[in-house]
């Protein structure tokens, strides 16, 4: 009785896991093209259309000022100004020229957090790599948006600011794109409609998106 006990008790913990390791790796959205240049310093970066929103990839900031690791123990990718000096390169876009809304990557429920110089910011995993909302990046100097242009640029700072004047971005990305995005048969809303259980609680907000 006691072995049977036991035997039940271990493949009741192996269903837990793989229950969990599998609502983590599920498709919960759909990145999509953009028309709006994201600029770091003068230097574009790859960006992208995530729920209506600019986002760019974490990784890719090592290229632009910033240094960006990965902690598996922690699950965690954290991100700091790079003060060694090293000049910024560009990481050159595969997507800039597809058209507005075209699908690009998929978006994976994920339990990795992702903090800017200790505040988590929100950020959602792309086909393996971490994305954040170009917003986010506003913390580390002055950021604007020109509807005229479809730009977005950040000019890094040592003095703090706040990022309402990148929010804009946001706005004309939702306006511009809601119909392409229909066009390729997308549901728009919280990834695609779909529930998610995000494992990162963000201040002010709840980790169930």
């Amino acid at each position: 009785m006691k072995k049977l006990r036991f035997l039940l008790t271990v493949l009741l913990i192996a269903a837990v896991f793989t229950t969990s390791a599998s609502a983590v790796n599920q498709v919960i959205g759909t990145v999509l093209s953009t028309d709006i240049n994201a600029y770091i310093d003068g230097v574009r970066i790859p960006s992208y259309n995530i729920d209506g929103k600019l986002a760019v990839i974490v990784s890719d900031l090592n290229n632009y000022g910033f240094v960006a690791k990965y902690d598996n123990n922690l699950r965690k990718t954290s991100v700091t100004l790079d003060t060694s000096g090293k000049k910024i390169t560009e990481v050159q876009s595969h997507s800039s020229s597809l058209p507005v809304g075209t699908p690009v990557m998929s978006v994976y429920a994920s339990d990795i957090c992702v903090e800017l110089d200790g505040e988590m910011v929100e950020a959602v995993n792309v086909d393996t790599r971490m994305a954040i909302f170009f917003t986010s990046l506003g913390k580390y100097g002055t950021c604007v948006y020109d509807n005229t242009k479809r730009t977005s640029t950040l000019t890094v700072s040592r003095s703090s600011s706040t990022t309402e004047e990148c929010q804009a971005a946001d706005e004309g990305e939702t306006a511009k794109q809601v119909k392409a995005q229909k066009l390729h048969g997308i549901v728009r809303g919280k990834h695609g409609g779909q529930k998610s259980e995000r494992m990162c609680e963000y201040p002010g907000r709840s980790h169930r998106r």
